[in-house]
């Protein structure tokens, strides 16, 4: 019989759990960011298009991103990802590039999900979409600065958002829901 331990049940089996396990991977504040758009046809139409749907703090560690759409893609060419955009607050990141993150810039637009089809269908009941991607699936305790692929806390909000990847011709009107769950100190 094999018995293996998760990261934060190994953690704490030491002598005094709280000194090594960072706030919000055994306890926190949960909270719940929620927004929807009613998007016209030219909103998520062509490459690159964005709906940035929650702000969230930086430092937030994510449990839950739900979206819920109506069929915005009459035929099959819709292809979108979910990532991190900045805020409204431009910010360097401190690695030794010191890239600079303009308000609203594009951080890591597919962080939580690459080349999804899901905005191709009304998807009613929502689609989780936090673990879409291996790296989120291989590295779950990650805060979302991290999970952006930050070299540091930048210490201001992030913005989730879905980004266009393909052009759209038969592009429609409808309306999208992403419901973020996440854990504060």
């Amino acid at each position: 019989m094999a018995i293996t331990k998760g990261v934060n049940a190994t953690a704490i089996d030491t002598d005094d759990p709280f000194n090594f396990l960072s706030a919000g991977n055994l306890a926190g504040t949960v909270r719940v960011a929620m927004d929807s758009r009613a998007c016209a046809a030219g909103d998520l139409n062509a490459d690159g298009d964005a709906v940035i749907l929650a702000q969230v703090p930086s430092s937030a560690r994510l449990t839950s991103i739900v979206i819920a759409n109506d069929d915005l893609d009459s035929g099959t060419q819709s292809s979108v990802n979910v990532g991190v955009y900045n805020g409204a607050e431009k910010f360097n990141d401190t690695d030794g590039s010191a890239t600079l993150y303009a308000a609203d810039a594009v951080i890591n637009e597919n962080c939580f999900a690459s080349a999804q089809n899901f905005m191709q269908s009304s998807q009613s009941d929502g689609v989780e979409v936090l673990f879409k991607v291996a790296a989120r699936r291989n590295a779950p305790l990650q805060a979302l600065w991290e999970a952006a692929g930050l070299t540091s806390d930048p210490g201001v909000p992030l913005r989730l958002a879905i980004t266009q990847t393909a052009t759209v011709s038969g592009a429609q009107a409808g309306d999208v829901v992403m419901i973020v769950n996440y854990v504060t100190d």
